[in-house]
């Protein structure tokens, strides 16, 4: 492992997480299609952990629990808003 590429991977992560949530955000409130920008929302959330993961380090299990909760929230934010399409989850989602 490579601490240096690890650093990288955090710090480069942090922005495009930050523009993607904004796009995810934007794309849901113009009522466009938001899986892309969700997707890479999460990816670049926990980029840093895949690349530890891929390259055999033990994260301690608060880490792998973490990311769990995150990916079950995000994931039943995700299926919420398909169940309630159209102006319906732009209301839901103004008032949320």
């Amino acid at each position: 492992m490579d601490p240096l590429v690890s650093g990288l991977i955090y710090f480069i992560s942090i922005p495009l997480f930050i523009v993607s949530t904004a796009l995810w955000l934007r794309n849901i409130h113009i009522g466009k299609a938001a899986l892309l920008p969700a997707s890479s929302s999460v990816v670049f959330l926990f980029g840093s952990y895949i690349y530890l993961s891929s390259v055999n380090t033990v994260l301690p299990v608060w880490a792998y629990l973490i990311a769990a909760v995150v990916i079950a929230i995000l994931s039943s934010f995700a299926l919420l808003i398909y169940r309630h399409e159209g102006s319906s989850t732009r209301r839901w989602l103004s008032r949320h």
